[in-house]
């Protein structure tokens, strides 16, 4: 054997120095890698560019917790029936969501899960299509203002 890939685990971590001791090269599966790198440059800061008609030569740099916001949204809706029977409510009723409604039901916030790569991307998808509906239940107080996500996490996710 020359060479092994594995998920970036702390157990695959400790298996992968002592292959290492045997000359054989460990590596880290680049999926989780860069899906790690995503997660935390979301939650870390926000580069804003403040320029002339947006380019980079005036970067703004914010404090955000952009994933942890969506994040903590859809843990509220998976540990709340009222709260998810509220947001398909808000779907049936805006034009934006027939088509999806008809066809296979108001949808439902996905939830991350730390060592699926792709499901980051999923979660981030499915809110952005979820987007009117949540600043809906915002804006006529059926959320909690701390469900709010705010304009510049909605740009951070939208420039990722």
């Amino acid at each position: 054997m020359f060479a092994l890939t594995t998920d970036i685990t702390s157990n695959m971590n400790a298996f992968g120095m002592l292959l290492e001791k045997g000359n054989i090269l460990y590596l880290y599966c680049t999926d989780h890698v860069l899906h790690l790198n995503c997660k935390n440059r979301y939650d870390k800061e926000t580069f804003i560019p403040t320029g002339e008609n947006g380019d980079l030569s005036d970067i703004q740099v914010k404090q955000g917790k952009t994933h942890s916001q969506v994040n903590t949204n859809v843990l509220f809706f998976n540990s709340s029936t009222q709260a998810l029977d509220q947001l398909k409510i808000a779907q049936e009723s805006i034009v934006k969501y027939e088509e999806q409604v008809e066809q296979t039901g108001p949808l439902k916030p996905l939830t991350d899960v730390y060592s699926r790569w792709w499901v980051t991307f999923n979660m981030i998808h499915c809110i952005f299509y979820l987007r009117t509906a949540l600043n809906v239940l915002v804006a006529s107080d059926a959320l909690p203002k701390r469900l709010e996500i705010s304009a510049a996490q909605w740009e951070a996710f939208d420039k990722m």
